[in-house]
């Protein structure tokens, strides 16, 4: 119908209009006002989009769909408890929906509840061995409990799986870093830089590394392109300013650890004490 197509062309006003008369009309209202919440998730208005798939829901309780878009709706607006019980709905309608079982990892691996993420991640990856992000959502909790070993294997795979996985390629990168394995972490977040030219973290999480190397040169152009593509970036700020105190220039680093303190980086203190950045 003709709301079909409007959703398909991107014009979800004109699609929310078509769909509300269709609701009307229909013995389905339920699925017209689960779109309605489609539409307006997809333009952003996440408590509108919410209003919808709840009228859905009270009308119909069979779709995991409804449950599962409304859950990423409460992720998105940090309810993970509430996403989680939505997820569990859904997964009592579709055992083995995918995305689900990712979903409900990241909503517990918000709440720190890492052994139980690290099982979702398993279970999505167990009904699609194809899903990319899984494997690197799995990486990134295991990452979390230090078992970084076991972190860069997931994430091999996730990069196996999709060769343009930005995300990947930067977390492997980090776990890289914290084995030490400086080089390694450096073509990670190289791989990321070319797949994303834009990708700040990449920038500044590379100029770590380069620190680590004592390639200060390299620190401070990447620091500087993290900063210019993300001017709020704390710990850019912080970074530029360890790499400019190497190259014997230490009023500059205690200018930039002052913005880092500025915009909520708290390890810029030990920095600007130990420095002794009054003196600037």
């Amino acid at each position: 119908n003709r709301a079909e197509v409007y959703m398909d062309m991107e014009q979800y006003d004109n699609a929310i209009k078509d769909y509300g008369e269709v609701a009307t009309m229909s013995d389905s209202a339920h699925s017209a006002w689960y779109k309605m919440g489609r539409c307006h998730n997809f333009l952003g208005n996440l408590d509108e989009a919410l209003v919808f798939y709840n009228k859905a829901i009270d009308a119909y309780k069979k779709s995991h769909s409804y449950y599962y878009h409304r859950g990423v709706i409460k992720f998105q607006q940090e309810d993970y408890e509430g996403a989680i019980q939505d997820f569990n709905l859904c997964l009592v309608n579709k055992s083995n929906f995918a995305y689900a079982y990712n979903d409900r990892g990241s909503a517990k691996r918000m709440l720190e509840d890492y052994r139980g993420a690290a099982e979702d991640y398993e279970n999505a990856i167990r009904h699609n061995p194809r899903m990319s992000f899984a494997y690197a959502n799995l990486g990134s909790v295991l990452r979390l409990q230090e078992k970084h070993e076991d972190a860069v294997r997931e994430y091999n795979k996730a990069i196996q799986q999709d060769k343009d996985n930005i995300t990947a390629y930067n977390n492997r990168g980090k776990t890289y870093f914290s084995l030490g394995e400086y080089q390694d972490a450096i073509e990670d977040f190289t791989k990321a830089i070319e797949l994303d030219e834009n990708y700040a973290f990449a920038y500044n999480n590379r100029a770590a590394a380069y620190i680590k190397l004592e390639k200060y040169d390299e620190a401070i152009k990447d620091a500087e392109k993290a900063i210019e593509l993300d001017p709020e970036y704390g710990y850019a700020y912080l970074n530029l300013g360890i790499a400019l105190e190497m190259i014997r220039n230490p009023e500059d680093a205690c200018e930039n650890w002052q913005i880092a303190r500025s915009k909520g980086v708290e390890t810029a203190a030990s920095y600007l004490s130990a420095s002794n950045c009054s003196n600037y």
